[in-house]
């Protein structure tokens, strides 16, 4: 019996990882590679806005309402601090951490930059992101909706174009962006390499400055770069499109020490996920620098990953006008797709021209000034870490390296 179980894996459940379940890794994968959204936590906290009553108080009543809210207020302040904070949810030191709220003062909001995000759909039923009813091009490659739908139960896609471009109670890294979304994932959050690739593709066609996705798939040992998908993003990369994907989230004791696809590919910025103070959030995957083409060491500014940026407890639109707060490399992937999009309207001779020139070495300029900006962590090495990348994302620093750029 026991060498009829050797060939079964110990996997860890998603909410609970001191329990391990059993499986036939022959099973895990049809003949299409399997993506899935790179998020964790799941089901998350749902955040709802509290409405304070419009009713007025009687003038007769006025004397004992007052006397009994200073009464309450200084018997139950922990939980008036608490209902504060849930009345307004936000991620600004997210934002601040990032060095995105200093180049939004600066007055760029992403506006003329075309991004596409690949992801589960997005629902635009929210008073955030009513801005984008009717002004974003939309592509189903799940079923045949022509209108935009989130198909994640959880709503993936709604909560990643939140961080991108809300509007409204709380405001996204880049909410002048035109946007692209694409569902390519499901209701499981699971979709074919074939999905992602027309997904890609269909952003190409549609002239995409950046390519942004909170999703990956897992490497095949034997050849990392047979894929699709990976085919589909170095067209993108050839043509100087930008692409930004997820580094994964099976860091700790279960790393593989491999990033996800397509974020393995040289050209791709992939991305970590810090906490606030900094520090790798602990699912953060590591990167293997001796995986390039032909198992060549990476070079700079192509080393896995290249980037982190906050991922923890961040909070952003969901279903039914709440909120929702989510850890991952999902969520650090967005926001440097947003200070990308502010960096490529402050510079808009970095985006591709559609003229079948090679834009290629745009993309190496960019990367390059993104390595130079980045904030080392204290604890990282140097200049290069395969967990930490070669730092923390800073958006305002990218900007200044690349000012008065007018060609690559």
């Amino acid at each position: 019996m026991a060498r009829e179980l050797k060939h079964l894996e110990l996997i860890p459940e998603v909410n609970e990882p001191r329990i391990l379940t059993a499986v036939d890794p022959e099973t895990l994968y049809d003949e299409d590679d399997e993506f899935r959204t790179i998020t964790t936590g799941w089901p998350t906290q749902r955040i709802a806005l509290i409405h304070v009553s419009n009713r007025r108080v009687r003038p007769s009543g006025l004397l004992l309402f007052l006397t009994m809210v200073v009464v309450v207020w200084i018997l139950l302040q922990p939980i008036y601090t608490i209902l504060d904070e849930v009345q307004t949810p936000d991620s600004e030191w997210a934002y601040n951490f990032a060095g995105i709220r200093q180049a939004q003062e600066l007055g760029f909001t992403g506006d003329g930059v075309k991004v596409c995000i690949i992801d589960t759909g997005v629902n635009l039923n929210h008073p955030d992101l009513e801005h984008l009813q009717g002004n974003i091009m939309y592509k189903d490659f799940v079923s045949d909706s022509i209108e935009p739908v989130d198909y994640a139960e959880d709503g993936h896609g709604t909560l990643i174009v939140g961080l991108l471009a809300a509007d409204g109670v709380l405001k996204g890294s880049a909410p002048g962006v035109e946007l692209m979304v694409a569902s390519a994932l499901g209701a499981d959050e699971m979709g074919s390499d074939k999905a992602v690739s027309d997904s890609i593709l269909w952003c190409k066609s549609r002239n995409a400055d950046i390519i942004s996705m909170s999703l990956g798939g897992a490497q095949d040992i034997e050849d990392p770069l047979d894929n699709l998908a990976v085919d589909a993003v170095e067209q993108a990369l050839n043509v100087g499109i930008f692409v930004v994907a997820a580094a994964g989230n099976d860091g700790g004791l279960n790393d593989d020490g491999r990033v996800s696809v397509p974020a393995n590919v040289p050209g791709v910025i992939a991305v970590g996920a810090l906490d606030s103070d900094g520090s790798l959030w602990e699912k953060s995957s590591r990167g293997d620098n001796l995986a390039g083409y032909g198992d060549n060491p990476r070079i700079s500014p192509h080393e896995k990953p290249e980037i982190t940026a906050p991922g923890v407890n961040v909070i952003s639109t969901w279903v039914d006008g709440k909120y929702t707060s989510s850890t991952g490399t999902s969520d650090s992937t967005v926001f440097v797709t947003g200070a990308l999009a502010l960096l490529l309207e402050a510079n808009p001779s970095l985006k591709p021209t559609w003229d079948n020139t090679d834009r290629s070495n745009c993309i190496f300029v960019v990367k390059e000034a993104l390595m130079d900006s980045a904030i080392p962590y204290q604890a990282q090495a140097i200049p290069h870490d395969d967990r930490y990348g070669y730092g923390a994302l800073n958006a305002i620093g990218w900007m200044d390296s690349l000012n008065g750029t007018t060609d690559c």
